[in-house]
């Protein structure tokens, strides 16, 4: 862990995740397979494997289950942490779109049952950040209304699964904040502003913490935060934010 991470997740410990939820984690240690409508969950995880006709009940059975699913958390991970290949806009045929979409269809039911788990299913946490961080569509060929409609679709599609993750990861509690805190201290910038979209509200007291640290690069990894959140700060606020930071090369 470098220091600018562990800076930065005491100082999501100690300010953000303080606004988390933080379901209470049940184990259900008397009974290591829960039933839900008849059926241990067991069952219900085989189903969903195995791509039954009845998956999406075995999804709704999880979540029905909430915290007493945690023994199926290793086989939502390893659906949600499969390698993907994007879809190719205006290249690829329409079935292969349609197999790629349902592959995402069924990560998503996987993220939302992880959620449905809350903190106890906290260890997921950097699973999912990479899900929602992968390049799910690319474009190719958009010389036609039709495929430039459809690219329209896949990224309101994308984004959708971008903003899945970012509430659950929040509702997570303190057992995601290393991996938020990892995010917000990247130098990649689209990891950081993940970061910042995970803790929304939360993280302006951690930005404000950082501006007003001694070190320079705490400082302007502070104003890279509230520059994160352009939409919502006054541009000559920010402007004036930069104009104080104060360190050599600015």
């Amino acid at each position: 862990m470098t220091r600018v991470t562990a800076i930065m997740l005491g100082a999501v410990l100690a300010v953000a995740c303080t606004g988390m939820a933080g379901w209470a984690a049940e184990t259900n240690a008397g009974r290591p397979d829960p039933v839900y409508d008849g059926r241990p969950l067991t069952q219900w995880v085989r189903l969903i494997e195995d791509r039954d006709k009845d998956m999406e009940d075995a999804f709704d059975a999880i979540q029905g289950l909430g915290p007493l699913a945690w023994p199926a958390i290793p086989d939502l991970v390893r659906i949600v942490g499969a390698p993907f290949t994007p879809i190719q806009a205006g290249v690829d045929e329409t079935d292969v779109v349609v197999s790629k979409l349902d592959d995402i269809e069924v990560r998503a039911k996987a993220v939302d049952a992880l959620a449905s788990m809350g903190d106890a299913a906290s260890s997921s946490a950097d699973v999912l950040i990479n899900w929602a961080l992968t390049i799910r569509v690319v474009p190719g060929n958009l010389e036609t209304v039709e495929r430039q409609s459809l690219f329209i679709d896949l990224v309101a599609s994308d984004i959708l699964e971008r903003m899945r993750v970012a509430g659950v990861i929040a509702e997570f509690g303190s057992g995601a904040a290393s991996a938020v805190a990892d995010l917000l201290a990247s130098t990649n910038a689209d990891r950081r502003k993940f970061g910042v979209a995970i803790l929304s509200e939360r993280a302006l007291p951690v930005a404000a913490d950082m501006l007003k640290s001694a070190k320079c690069e705490n400082r302007e990894l502070g104003f890279a935060m509230f520059a994160d959140m352009w939409p919502v700060i006054a541009p000559a606020h920010l402007v004036q934010l930069k104009s104080i930071l104060g360190c050599q090369g600015n």
